[in-house]
């Protein structure tokens, strides 16, 4: 005797059970408060005009440093609002993420002439074992060249 398989949305008996979904609560990523509603879900709210106080707030007080020179504070205003809007959440995310803010902060980079600064930026983070030393030469190319080399991984 062999027993049929049951197929999804079929009772033993026969009749057609509804599908359901599980029912799950979630959470902003940066707030962890719990959305209301699914809908809210559908909103990214990183970077939102609602947080420009927040970078407003952070610029100036990057800003009142007397000691900084005038390309250091702009190299670090573009970091860290880079750095809110794309969150880190383990260190090696940071080799990416800092590709990413290359390609998307290149024309400002070369525009405030801030290649030292990224270099130096570049080589803190080797400090701390955050990137390797092929992957500032990458990043170095990716700003000077604007693409991204090839065999990177």
């Amino acid at each position: 005797h062999q027993m049929g398989a049951i197929k999804r949305g079929e009772s033993t008996s026969g009749k057609e059970l509804p599908i359901t979904r599980p029912i799950r609560q979630y959470f902003h990523a940066r707030t962890n408060q719990p959305f209301a509603s699914a809908r809210e879900l559908q909103h990214d709210s990183d970077c939102e005009d609602t947080n420009e106080w927040l970078h407003a707030l952070s610029e100036s007080l990057i800003n009142d440093f007397d000691d900084v020179s005038d390309k250091e504070k702009t190299f670090m205003n573009l970091w860290n609002r880079f750095i809110k809007c794309h969150h880190v959440i383990a260190d090696r995310d940071i080799p990416r993420r800092v590709e990413t803010f290359i390609l998307m902060n290149r024309d400002k980079l070369i525009g405030a002439d801030l290649r030292m600064n990224l270099l130096l930026h570049l080589s803190n983070l080797w400090d701390y074992g955050l990137i390797s030393k092929n992957r500032i030469s990458s990043c170095m190319a990716m700003y000077d060249d604007g693409e991204m080399p090839s065999g990177l991984t």
